[in-house]
């Protein structure tokens, strides 16, 4: 299960502290940290982002993930399949097209019952840009860690973070150390 927590960024030297020194970092090329750009797909009316407000069991996400360091990016939807199951299933997208929706990937989207009934109407709608860290705890759990998060809508109104960051706890199920931590520091998870 997956817990995020949005915390001041000047939480994050205290936190890193409480931590076994053996965790070890996603190191690339002697870099511990990535940027990353996201542009999220929704329709005029919205229908991704109120139905996630809403938490309805039809609420799916489409997105273009650039990985900036490496020129990788990706084209990914999560959705719920027929069993209630949360599906995330990306393809290869080019880098240069990220902020649009090409045929290959109107196509790709459309193979997705709920998503597929949307696709058409499906336009670029909100520009994200962090920088990120993972944190490898064990074979099966991990931690990132995004901060210098900045929103961009279509229209060019910018919304920056300030010194926010969001951490989040990926484990099969049971609260991880970072979870054990930030609770001790009085952080609880948010939706």
């Amino acid at each position: 299960s997956d817990r995020k927590y949005v915390v001041d960024e000047s939480v994050l030297p205290e936190l890193l502290a409480q931590l076994d020194p053996s965790i070890r970092a996603l190191e690339i090329d002697g870099a511990r940290t990535f940027r990353y750009e996201s542009m999220y797909f929704d329709t005029p009316d919205l229908v991704c982002f109120h139905e996630a407000a809403r938490s309805r069991p039809t609420r799916f996400k489409v997105r273009t993930r650039a990985y900036l360091d490496s020129g990788a990016c990706s084209l990914e939807v999560k959705a719920r399949d027929h069993r209630g199951n949360t599906v995330k299933e990306r393809i290869d997208h080019a880098i240069a097209q990220r902020a649009e929706l090409t045929d290959a990937g109107r196509d790709f989207v459309a193979g997705y019952e709920h998503p597929g009934r949307h696709v058409a109407r499906l336009e670029p709608t909100l520009w994200t840009a962090y920088r990120r860290a993972t944190l490898l705890l064990s074979a099966d759990t991990r931690t990132t860690i995004d901060t210098g998060l900045s929103f961009v809508t279509t229209d060019g109104r910018s919304i920056g973070s300030g010194r926010w960051a969001v951490v989040e706890s990926k484990s099969m199920g049971k609260p991880t150390v970072v979870d054990r931590a930030l609770w001790q520091m009085g952080h609880r998870p948010i939706s």
